[in-house]
């Protein structure tokens, strides 16, 4: 349980969330992030 509460702790600081919006749920904003953060991890 707490690497889901720190990895959901992360995801808030890098996507952006409105009332009307929540990027985490967006399929193409999670996708990009997830593959830059994929690219950093190799380097």
């Amino acid at each position: 349980r707490h690497l889901a509460d720190h990895s959901e702790h992360r995801a808030q600081l890098w996507f952006k969330q409105t009332r009307s919006y929540d990027a985490r749920r967006d399929v193409v904003a999670s996708t990009t992030a997830a593959l830059d953060m994929m690219q950093r991890l190799t380097k």
